[in-house]
């Protein structure tokens, strides 16, 4: 597993925790982390599972490896009863299903950063970081988040997501390279390593760019946003969604027909007014067009948790899925 890609272990029955715990320890060895994180994160692992089966009798594990920094990232996602007070659930001796109650205390004390999403009636979403040599000094919360999942039946997703800093602005890629598996992901990958490498003075231009890239691959479908002065201008081909969240309203991006690598119509940018408090949602088509969360949620949510709420709500699941939203 390659930073920024995303493991989904389904969690059915106690038979898959073990599955999980074994993905996570092997995200841990590619990191080369102390046997003493790898068992905190192993500890982490089996806390969230054992909550998702006790109390919402299944759900999902997401386990993953962001690209700044040397840590493993576990998402829990479950759409079970929720509870009206998560600080009154982590206390130690809490419990509702007649269990010791420590599963939530033991999980802050486990990892080095936590956040979760809880209502009743809503599910659950816990987002935990374990990193090696512990969470660095300087490390804030970040302004975006992404994951980027396969269909089920594959080993690797054939989308792809970044997000960058470069000369003030905040920029955003998020690319769905065509069919599925290991051909999908070779463009996908091309598309986000492109993004990463090469400066670019406007989005419409690193699409271009993008394009002339990947005419060895199979195609993708690649839409980039660049957010700076309160404006975000965005360019897209194929069938990425993009959306910007405001406390006024939603307004839908406009991307073009086409795949970047091998047919593109003249490509196009657009602008769009972002102010303060704004959220930039972008999806592949393994998400549904039609999703729907308040923008107070998206606002003051971890943006990673917003990702995994959007994909545990409007997953097809039938096609790879990504989602990243940026903060603005």
């Amino acid at each position: 597993m390659g930073p920024g890609e995303t493991i989904c272990v389904p969690l059915a029955s106690g038979t898959d925790i073990a599955e999980a715990r074994r993905c996570a320890a092997a995200a841990a060895q590619e990191l080369a982390m102390s046997e003493t994180e790898i068992g905190r994160l192993s500890v982490v692992v089996t806390e969230l599972a054992r909550n998702i089966l006790s109390h919402a009798r299944g759900g999902d594990m997401l386990i993953s490896r962001p690209r700044d920094v040397a840590a493993v990232e576990i998402l829990a996602l479950d759409n079970g009863p929720g509870m009206n007070s998560f600080e009154e659930c982590a206390r130690d001796g809490f419990s509702t299903a007649g269990t010791p109650g420590t599963g939530l205390g033991a999980i802050r004390r486990m990892t080095d950063d936590s956040s979760f999403f809880t209502r009743p009636d809503q599910g659950t979403i816990a987002l935990t970081r374990v990193y090696r040599n512990g969470k660095p000094a300087n490390r804030a919360e970040s302004a975006w988040g992404g994951i980027s999942v396969p269909v089920a039946g594959e080993s690797v997703c054939g989308d792809g997501w970044a997000a960058k800093r470069q000369d003030g602005s905040v920029w955003a890629i998020v690319c769905d390279g065509l069919g599925h598996g290991p051909t999908a992901r070779e463009a996908a990958a091309a598309a986000v390593d492109l993004f990463l490498n090469q400066p670019a003075s406007s989005p419409v231009q690193m699409i271009e760019t993008i394009h002339g890239g990947l005419r060895s691959t199979r195609g993708a479908s690649v839409a980039v946003a660049e957010h700076a002065a309160g404006n975000v201008r965005y360019s897209g081909i194929g069938n990425i969604s993009a959306s910007l969240h405001q406390a006024t309203g939603v307004r839908h991006l406009v991307s073009h027909n086409g795949t970047a690598g091998y047919g593109a119509p003249r490509l196009q940018e657009f602008g769009y007014p972002a102010g303060e408090g704004a959220v930039l949602v972008m999806t592949s088509d393994g998400i549904i067009s039609q999703w729907a969360v308040p923008h107070a949620d998206l606002r003051t949510s971890d943006p990673l948790v917003s990702a995994a709420r959007i994909y545990r709500d409007f997953r097809r699941k039938r096609d790879d899925s990504t989602v990243l939203t940026v903060k603005l």
